[in-house]
């Protein structure tokens, strides 16, 4: 079980890690200022977490109009798949707003 464990600790640590070679051989639309890739003040994001940290560091050191696209392509990613809800296809929107906030529905008879 310890070697399974740590086997897959392995794996999700070399996925998320991004080595030199990686970050050359992404596509330039997996940045998040596309005309620097892939130098410096770039932003890559090839996956999720990438895309969060990129949102963060672009709110301290890029230019407001870098700082747009960044947000603009990493809410594109943290957001994709978004539109299932607990396995509701259409997501929170046709749960209706008390059941999106809550997870639950609630009954206005109950007086709650």
């Amino acid at each position: 079980m310890k070697a399974n464990y740590r086997s897959l600790i392995s794996m999700v640590t070399e996925m998320a890690r991004l080595t030199a070679a990686r970050r050359a051989s992404l596509p330039t639309s997996a940045y998040g200022v596309p005309s620097k890739a892939p130098g410096p003040g770039s932003y890559p994001m090839p996956d999720r977490k990438h895309a969060a940290v990129a949102k963060a560091y672009a709110s301290r050191f890029a230019s407001p109009s870098e700082k747009k696209a960044i947000d603009a392509k990493a809410n594109r990613i943290l957001h994709a798949g978004s539109e299932t809800h607990r396995g509701i296809p259409g997501g929170r929107e046709k749960l209706g707003s008390h059941h999106a906030d809550h997870g639950f529905i609630r009954h206005s008879k109950q007086g709650y």
